[in-house]
């Protein structure tokens, strides 16, 4: 699920910064950078946590006047960072505006406001 999400966020940068993405968008360890010569932007992930304050769900359902347990759903912050590394440094800083601007304008994401080509991978939102 959490390849899935970074798979799926990577998709859309691609798609706003008319990027190819496995070309100029990368999901990667931040490490590659460092050891190979490689162009265009690093999305890596930092820390998973779980979300705290949503943890107050009931374990018990009620389905046919039955009390049923049930594990109840896990939410996760997953932490990233996005890395830009271009020959030219005003092609980074270019790259680094477009997506502060992509996440200004969209700040969340959900099934209403999904793009056709790239739905949100089942089980990431509910």
């Amino acid at each position: 699920m959490i390849k899935r999400t970074l798979e799926y966020l990577m998709e859309e940068l691609a798609f706003s910064l008319e990027l190819d993405a496995g070309t100029d968008i990368h999901l990667e360890n931040l490490k590659k950078l460092q050891d190979e010569n490689v162009q265009g932007m690093v999305i890596s992930l930092l820390n998973v946590e779980a979300e705290g304050t949503l943890k107050n769900s009931p374990h018990y359902v009620r389905k046919n006047n039955q009390l049923l347990y049930r594990e109840p759903p896990v939410y996760l912050n997953l932490n990233t960072l996005i890395a830009f590394k271009f020959d030219n440094y005003g092609t980074s800083l270019q790259r680094l505006e477009q997506t502060v601007q992509y996440f200004q304008n969209r700040r969340w994401f959900s099934k209403e406001n999904e793009r056709t080509e790239n739905p949100i991978p089942t089980g990431v939102i509910n």
